[in-house]
């Protein structure tokens, strides 16, 4: 990982990286690096924790299980090569279903309490301060969004997504608000009128906007999958759906899931919702 770091140092550092990642740019040198480090944290999950977590639950049962591969060297270079090459982590459904409904409440005391043991680890040559702090670095959202406002850019038939209003200038909405679904996947990225945009902010449609709006939304997903299919494939079908987009009916489908992962959301996070 060091060695991907200082790789990176003169390229742009994390943004550029996880960009590069995600449009599948890597190549030489970077692509060698990335597959080294990925097939090491996979691997460390499966002889780490997924070994050894939950010895003490009664019964002797193990908290987790891996099924599959947790090395495919030359092969994980990609957001799809790791997917298709490795194997699974799995865990309880009743806890997983649990975790979706809190885990975001909880999710910061897992950052401090991980800052707490990396200083420990390191016999307090770090403080747990400074491993908060790189903990809660994140890529630029801006690099994110191009690709997407390129596509909207070279369409002379824009039109707001949530009301139909043509546009001649427009913003790149997250569907579901940053702020509320760390998410930068392509069908996140929707164009509206500024004004729109910022009337929506960081709340969640209701239902009738959602669905009133579902010709658009599905119009933008055609045109970016068309532009960048790989990635988009990759990002919905793992966001979405759960799984490959095999359907025939994967407007459909993506719908569907994003009018529960809407829904799942603001049952979570108890936010104000947004109507056009």
């Amino acid at each position: 990982m060091r060695e991907l770091i200082r790789h990176y140092a003169r390229l742009g550092g994390l943004t550029s990286f996880a960009q590069d990642y995600r449009q599948q740019r890597l190549r030489g040198e970077a692509a060698c690096l990335a597959d080294a480090v990925l097939n090491k944290i996979a691997n460390t999950i499966v002889v780490g924790p997924v070994r050894y977590a939950g010895g003490a639950l009664e019964g002797g049962e193990r908290f987790f299980r891996a099924s599959g591969r947790h090395q495919a060297r030359g092969r994980c270079f990609t957001p799809s090569g790791l997917e298709q090459s490795l194997g699974e982590i799995l865990v309880p459904a009743a806890v997983w279903k649990e975790m979706c409904l809190i885990g975001y409440w909880v999710s910061e005391s897992i950052v401090l309490r991980w800052a707490e043991l990396t200083a420990d680890m390191s016999e307090k040559r770090l403080e747990a301060a400074e491993v908060v702090e790189k903990l809660l670095v994140r890529p630029e959202q801006e690099r994110d969004i191009e690709a997407a406002r390129k596509a909207y850019s070279d369409r002379k038939d824009l039109a707001c997504v949530w009301t139909g209003t043509p546009l001649r200038r427009f913003e790149v909405d997250h569907l579901i608000p940053f702020s509320l679904w760390h998410n930068n996947d392509l069908w996140n990225f929707l164009p509206a009128a500024r004004s729109v945009n910022q009337a929506k902010r960081d709340r969640l449609v209701f239902r009738p906007t959602l669905f009133g709006s579902r010709e658009r939304i599905i119009h933008y997903w055609r045109l970016l999958r068309n532009l960048y299919e790989k990635r988009f494939d990759l990002e919905l079908g793992r966001s979405l759906i759960g799984r490959d987009l095999a359907s025939r009916s994967w407007e459909l489908e993506a719908f569907a899931g994003l009018s529960e992962a809407i829904e799942s959301v603001a049952m979570q996070r108890g936010v104000e919702r947004w109507s056009a």
